[in-house]
Order: structure tokens, then C-alpha cells, then sequence
């Protein structure tokens, strides 16, 4: 009976110091649950801060933007239609400049053509008044007798 009792006493120890064992070891898990719970909600609570100042920023942001929209709207004017604006007048410059060099170029043209044409006319009655000359002096040395010479007529004579 006394080594019943003994062996029961063992075991009774035995199980005290499970028992201890297992509650320090459960306080320590229910600590460092507690411990990594804290930290998990305060990052939780950075992340939330830190989004709600961004959802914040970007509201403003989109304040600010809708308001620059409606100013551009009521203006009339946006950024497309001033770089319209802007290429149209290009465009029409650019036009004007290659109208302006074919219009120098087409008067360059008159001129030579004038020139050419005030030529021709003074060589035309330069020849005229050398054939004019020419008839006279075959007119002059042919006798007014009646010589057989033909006078040459502006219009050839069928025959």
C-alpha cells in the first residue's frame, strides 16, 4: 500500500509538473498571441491612416481638377482646341508662303515674258523697216520704165 501511495504521490507530481509546465507555456503562447495581436492592429491601424490621408490627397486632387475642367469649359478655350488653333494658323502661314513664292515666281515669268515679247515686237519692226528699206531701194533702182523686176507684195500671188 505504501508503494501504492509513493507511486501515486509520483504521479500526482508528476502531473503537477505537466500541469505547470503546460499553463507557463500557455501563458506564454496567450502572450505572445497578445503581443503579435497588439502589433497586428496597430499596423493595421498605420495602413488605415495612411490610406485615408492618400483617399484625402486624391480627393482634393480631384477637386481641384474638376474645378481646372469646368474653368477650361466655361473659358471655352480646352488644350485641343487651342493646339487647333494654334496648327490652323501654321497651316494658313505656310499656305500663304507658297502662294506668296508662286506669285513671285509667276511675275519673274511676266517680266521675262514682257521683256521677251518687247524684244521680239522691236526685232519684228526692225525687220519690217529693213524690208520696207529693202523695197524701197529695189523700187529706186528699178526704172520707171517699166522694168521687169517684181515687186515683192505682203501676199504671195497664186500662179
Amino acid at each position: 500500500m505504501e508503494s501504492a501511495l509513493t507511486e501515486s504521490q509520483a504521479r500526482s507530481q508528476k502531473s503537477e509538473r505537466e500541469y505547470i509546465t503546460l499553463r507557463e507555456s500557455m501563458k506564454g503562447l496567450v502572450e505572445s498571441f497578445k503581443r503579435d495581436t497588439d502589433s497586428l492592429r496597430e499596423e493595421m491601424r498605420r495602413r488605415e491612416d495612411k490610406v485615408r490621408k492618400e483617399a484625402e490627397e486624391v480627393g482634393k486632387k480631384y477637386i481641384t481638377l474638376v474645378e481646372e475642367v469646368k474653368k477650361e469649359r466655361d473659358s471655352g478655350e480646352s488644350a485641343e482646341v487651342r493646339r487647333l488653333v494654334e496648327e490652323n494658323a501654321r497651316m494658313r502661314k505656310e499656305i500663304e508662303d507658297k502662294f506668296r513664292a508662286e506669285l513671285d515666281e509667276m511675275k519673274e515669268e511676266v517680266k521675262k515674258s514682257s521683256k521677251d515679247t518687247e524684244l521680239a515686237q522691236k526685232q519684228a519692226k526692225n525687220t519690217a523697216d529693213e524690208l520696207a528699206r529693202l523695197r524701197r531701194i529695189i523700187r529706186a533702182s528699178v526704172s520707171p520704165s517699166g522694168s521687169s523686176i517684181p515687186v515683192l507684195t505682203g501676199t504671195p500671188s497664186k500662179s
